[in-house]
């Protein structure tokens, strides 16, 4: 069996709302109570796992952070050592200072670049999960107000009283 997305079962369970007969005599609707349940099961066993990505994707971020700095710190000490060994006359000495700087700049440069863009992947992947959340809300707020007409909207962003 396919295993289906949030946003199916989600759709399933509106459906489920929507299409249901009105009661007599009332806007009250008859749902298939066991469909919606198994709807809101499926959800609830889904979410942890999307959960569970975003943790991981946030962890290899850091990871790839940490990887980063390391490796600047490496190329950093490498050029030390380098420019160490380059000491015996005056000329060499001042070329191998040049050279130093110019890669502890690079490193310095390279490893920002890369702390930079682990960042901007996390933020975007922060956001994306953001949005995503939000119209899981947004679908559940609509399914709501179609099933209880008679309390008026709220914004999910504002605390419930």
């Amino acid at each position: 069996m396919i295993e289906q997305s949030v946003e199916e079962y989600l759709n399933k369970l509106e459906s489920q709302i929507t299409l249901a007969k009105k009661s007599f005599m009332s806007d009250l609707k008859l749902v298939d109570e066991s469909a919606c349940l198994e709807c809101i099961a499926a959800i609830r066993n889904l979410l942890p796992s999307e959960l569970s990505e975003a943790r991981l994707i946030r962890k290899d971020a850091q990871n790839i952070i940490a990887t980063a700095n390391k490796n600047a710190q490496d190329i950093i000490e490498k050029a030390r050592v380098d420019a160490a060994k380059l000491v015996s006359e005056n000329k060499i000495v001042e070329d191998a200072r040049a050279e130093a700087d110019k890669i502890l700049k690079d490193a310095t440069d390279y490893a920002n670049g890369m702390v930079g863009q682990a960042y901007n992947d996390l933020a975007r992947l922060y956001d994306e999960a953001e949005s995503h959340s939000r119209e899981i809300v947004d679908v559940i707020v609509q399914a709501k107000q179609k099933v209880f007409p008679q309390y008026p909207a709220q914004d999910p962003n504002q605390p419930q009283m």
